[in-house]
């Protein structure tokens, strides 16, 4: 199973653009994947979004980075290793995957993820039913499991801001440890 985080510039996943992506393969917790790119010409970009993420409109267009295609490309690269392809993060088919997606097709790279994905969300809601734990909702009755949350019920603490998608990758398999096997990986 391999965590992914990806930072953007915004959730419209058609629109806006990859700014990192960070992996690791939860088997093999020390095998990671980190990278950076600047955004693709006529992306949108969220002032919400980069006030989490921490990258600047300047860092965001740096001629120096890589584009978003030379990231995909060097990203599924590193995949290549892993026979196990399946992709677990927190809700990956809300962002993650879509915007893999998207990046692929505006670089033109076929796109060979599953869509079968393992959400970090799901679980912990199963596991905190099963520890007879009330599931924290909003004021409109949706569930209130964030990364945070899950993190911090496992003392963990928060994911330090700005967020880093290698960073969340770590908060995220970390959580995955304890609701699977049990116990802390050890790797933040």
């Amino acid at each position: 199973m391999l965590v992914v985080d990806i930072e953007t510039t915004g959730l419209d996943t058609e629109k806006c653009s990859i700014l990192s992506i960070g992996a690791l393969c939860l088997e093999q917790i020390n095998n990671t994947f980190y990278g950076e790119c600047k955004i693709w010409d006529g992306a949108d970009i969220y002032e919400e979004g980069l006030a989490i993420n921490g990258f600047t409109k300047e860092n965001i267009k740096d001629s120096k980075k890589q584009n978003e295609g030379e990231l995909i490309f060097k990203f599924l690269k590193w995949l290549d290793q892993f026979d196990n392809k399946i992709i677990a993060g927190q809700h990956p088919m809300a962002l993650d995957i879509p915007i893999l997606k998207s990046a692929c097709k505006r670089a033109n790279i076929d796109y060979k993820f599953s869509h079968k994905t393992i959400d970090l969300h799901s679980l912990a809601y199963g596991y905190f039913l099963n520890k007879g734990i009330q599931i924290p909702l909003k004021e409109d009755g949706t569930s209130d499991i964030s990364l945070d949350y899950i993190a911090k019920y496992f003392d963990l603490g928060e994911e330090p801001k700005p967020h880093n998608a290698l960073n969340g990758a770590k908060y995220e398999a970390e959580c995955f440890g304890q609701i699977i096997y049990n116990k802390k990986l050890g790797i933040i």
